[in-house]
């Protein structure tokens, strides 16, 4: 079963694409510092390029004010990144809060590993991966889902399969089942060591 939790990966994307976009325009509507040539220009011309002027200077200020917001809104959403020189150190603080989850909910692990270099398409944060196996109530898999992708650290469930192992709907035993969970957290790129090794490539 697939779960749409890209979706705040995605969300980062477009963030920051209109951060890069607001900062060119504030850039490229910014108001010029040097006078106008006084080489012949028409006064009717003159005219239009203070006008024209006089436009860009007031949309300035929103696009400032909404590049501000957006910058805001990334530095706290960055603060719930995993930290790490590598990705299989920051991949150990994902394992310690999913097994803090699942044993809040009186679940045992059955395993957990760390899932290297998955696919992605994101050029600003690198996807950490964990993928673990457990048996719980429906109830106990819901509660610990919700918990994972509510928690201060960032992270998504990108993938889960489930299989029913005992119970029966028909009686008043709770239906017991085994799934698998990947969960997804994120990193920075020069956090991750790609900088470093693109340097000395």
């Amino acid at each position: 079963m697939q779960d749409g939790g890209m979706t705040r990966e995605r969300k980062w994307i477009l963030m920051i694409g209109g951060l890069a976009l607001i900062a060119g325009a504030v850039y490229r509507f910014g108001l010029p510092t040097g006078r106008f040539s006084d080489t012949g220009a028409a006064v009717e011309t003159r005219e239009m390029q203070i006008e024209k002027y006089r436009k860009l200077a007031a949309t300035r200020k929103p696009l400032e004010t909404r590049l501000k917001a957006l910058r805001n809104t990334l530095e706290k959403e960055e603060k719930r990144l995993v930290r790490g020189q590598k990705a299989s150190l920051a991949a150990v603080q994902i394992q310690n809060r999913v097994k803090s989850i699942v044993e809040k909910q009186g679940v045992q692990l059955k395993r957990m590993n760390f899932n290297e270099n998955p696919a992605h398409d994101n050029p600003w944060y690198l996807p950490v991966q964990v993928q673990f196996a457990m048996r719980a109530t429906i109830r106990q898999l819901r509660n610990i889902l919700h918990e994972i992708e509510s928690d201060p650290i960032l992270m998504n469930v990108v993938n889960f399969s489930t299989r029913v192992v005992g119970g029966n709907r028909n009686d008043k035993r709770p239906v017991t089942i085994e799934g698998t969970v990947t969960v997804e957290g994120y990193m920075r790129w020069e956090k991750a060591g790609i900088a470093d090794s693109s340097e000395g490539s």
